[in-house]
């Protein structure tokens, strides 16, 4: 048996993120790499009830092992498990910072929206995948629902919790029907065996509360809400949906177990393969050199003949396009990519389209038991997988760069230092203070900032003449800065643009940039000082409010000091200042941030409405991501990994009352 070990040695316990029968779930972040991940604690004496379960702690070790061998890009990765000291069994994963399902449901139907056809066909094709992946191996998930189908900050889903609910069957199942038990299959509410067509059931739960924000059935008690599921019909989608959607939801909720689609099938769906192809048509598909070859091209009737693909399915290509130059793939010598055309033929000549139909009473029209085998994977899935996988991607870029080709902060500096824009104006790309910089520490309660919101929207060189007196070189820096920003102007008008890299610019002496002087006086108790700002605050912060929030963990450092005493744990804080923050932690661990050696203050920061600027960033390569002013937290723990290196973990959360008016 394993040593047990002593976990205060391996994590530090950030904050606790849920309870169960059998232990409680952490965030914790590793004492080793200071990275953030979620550990689940599970008590020993609870696995090890006695009779027919004894033998429960080997069977929970055992499964442990497989689920950390089980790679998917859809499925939660285990890092480890291991027995500590203080008698429990322990399993750390991957932590997931887009949130989860249920959570971005609540939060798409408070504000009166309705999640995208595309966005919902997406999450619902990759839960399939993983789902496929894990019923091929015989395991069944036992309790897929929405708040377990987490998300990445790039909105890639995640399926997570599975694996020891099978071995705790028993237990798992009387704790399900104590909970809210809203995915239980007719076959369970009825007391019958329980398999893979069950896990199918409850998918179709989620793609049901995907279109309609609500559960698929609901009542007031217990005994209410098994008679709907065994009895009602499925409620009427209202959402202007694909009917080939809706047909889906249909076929998963359909009462006997055999007449509904495996997740094979699922993917087989005329209507699932349609989406993939059009994702993969309209990416810029990179494969390795030489492990596909040159696709095969069908003649294009056949293709027409297999897939009409534009009839059914209209995606956002705009979105598509940014996702792929957000997260997916990069030019590399190394590699070689395939035109969107050769794509799609490859692709529709490889699938073998499963004609799908319902009956009459929306049933698909198939006979099938639990223990035929799975429809092959297709090279268009797998290819689909691949798109999905961020670390493999990331990995395979990496690897295929030379040392020399391969990118870090200093040699990314050099390259820009040799630009026109360096050449006219000497700024500094080896200071990076805004990631540190926070004044004085946060213990004087402010008034709001207000009254910049009724200033006009005027072009940056008005915004700054009021601060001209203040500042270096403005209309300079003003110049290469809309320069700079002019390829990516997307939503924001050139001037808002150019007024975040303003911001970012740093240049000698400190005291005469913007970012030093806008929040210094952010600080300042008497607001009026803040008045000559309002025209450049408001052309900011109009241009911050327009681009979409981060949810994610970010890092910002503080130099020579030790904040920890000052930040006590539980209490709230309010950052008056911009915020410069990374969602990169080997940036901030840099010599030109926060470093890795001496006195260190590190914020792990938990947000939930950074703006990632680094389009707009003078330097880019810092991927920067700015909090705005009046930013309230809560310090959730603290760490003291080394000697000299101190760890405060905050949660942005709603403030007492708005400390900063929107900008319109």
């Amino acid at each position: 048996m394993q040593r047990p070990v002593d976990i205060k040695t391996k994590y530090g316990f950030v904050r606790k993120i849920g309870d169960g029968s059998f232990g409680n779930t952490w965030m914790v972040l590793s004492l080793q790499t200071t990275t953030t991940s979620i550990l689940k604690h599970y008590v020993l004496k609870q696995l090890a009830i006695g009779g027919p379960h004894q033998n429960s702690i080997k069977e929970v070790e055992a499964e442990a092992t497989i689920l950390s061998k089980m790679k998917h890009p859809n499925i939660v990765s285990y890092i480890e498990s291991f027995h500590s000291t203080d008698s429990y069994f322990n399993i750390v994963m991957t932590y997931c910072e887009g949130g989860d399902l249920h959570q971005r449901i609540i939060d798409t139907s408070e504000k009166n929206r309705s999640l995208s056809e595309a966005q919902i066909t997406e999450w619902f094709i990759q839960t399939s995948m993983a789902l496929q992946h894990i019923h091929g191996k015989h395991i069944i998930h036992r309790d897929v629902k929405a708040s377990n189908i987490f998300l990445t900050k790039n909105d890639v889903v995640k399926l997570g919790d599975f694996g020891i609910s099978r071995i705790l069957k028993n237990q798992e199942l009387a704790k399900t029907q104590i909970g809210t038990p809203y995915y239980l299959s007719p076959e369970l509410c009825q007391n019958r065996s329980y398999g893979k067509k069950s896990d199918m059931w409850a998918l179709g739960c989620c793609l049901f509360e995907m279109m309609e924000l609500k559960h698929c059935f609901d009542a007031d008690n217990m005994n209410g809400l098994i008679m709907r599921i065994v009895r009602a019909s499925v409620p009427p989608m209202r959402g202007n949906y694909n009917k080939s959607l809706k047909n889906l939801v249909k076929a998963l909720l359909s009462r006997e177990p055999r007449a509904r689609p495996s997740a094979g099938k699922i993917l087989c769906d005329p209507y699932i393969v349609k989406h993939m192809v059009r994702l993969l048509g309209q990416t810029q598909t990179v494969v390795e050199a030489g492990d596909f070859g040159t696709p095969s091209q069908p003649c294009p009737e056949e293709v027409e003949r297999k897939l009409d693909i534009d009839k059914d399915l209209q995606l956002d290509r705009e979105r598509m396009l940014r996702r792929q130059k957000e997260r997916l793939f990069k030019t590399d010598t190394s590699l070689t990519a395939a035109s969107p055309t050769s794509v799609v033929m490859t692709s529709a000549s490889a699938v073998s389209v499963t004609d799908i139909r319902l009956d009459a009473d929306n049933n698909y029209d198939i006979d099938e038991d639990e223990n035929e085998s799975e429809p092959e994977p297709v090279e268009m899935v797998n290819r689909y997988m691949t798109l999905l996988d961020e670390d493999v991607n990331q990995l395979a870029m990496c690897n295929a760069k030379t040392p020399s080709e391969n990118p870090t902060v200093s040699n990314q500096q050099t390259s820009h230092n040799q630009s026109e824009a360096d050449v006219q104006l000497p700024l500094e790309k080896n200071i990076h203070r805004r990631y540190w910089d926070i004044g004085t520490l946060p213990t004087q309660v402010l008034l709001p900032v207000t009254g910049y919101n009724d200033s006009p929207l005027v072009s940056l060189h008005q915004a700054m003449e009021p601060v001209r007196e203040f500042l270096d070189d403005i209309d300079v820096k003003i110049a290469v800065a809309k320069a700079n920003t002019q390829r990516h102007l997307g939503i924001l008008s050139s001037d808002e643009a150019a007024a975040i890299q303003l911001y970012t610019m740093e240049s000698m002496p400190l005291e005469r940039c913007v970012y030093f002087i806008l929040n210094k006086t952010l600080r300042t108790a008497n607001r009026r000082g803040l008045v000559p700002w309002f025209p450049y605050l408001k052309l900011l912060l109009t241009a911050l409010w327009k681009l979409p929030s981060v949810r994610s963990i970010v890092w910002r450092g503080i130099r020579n000091v030790n904040l920890s005493d000052e930040y006590v744990e539980g209490n709230h804080y309010t950052w008056w200042n911009l915020s410069s923050c990374t969602d990169t932690l080997t940036i901030m661990e840099t010599p030109q941030f926060l470093g890795n050696t001496g006195l260190r203050t590190l914020f792990s920061v938990e947000c939930e409405n950074g703006k990632d600027i680094k389009d707009y960033s003078y330097v880019s390569n810092e991927k920067e991501i700015l909090l705005p002013p009046g930013t309230y937290f809560k310090v959730c723990g603290k760490l003291n990994p080394t000697p000299d290196l101190f760890i405060i973990h905050v949660k942005e959360v709603k403030p007492p009352y708005e400390l900063i008016v929107p900008p319109y």
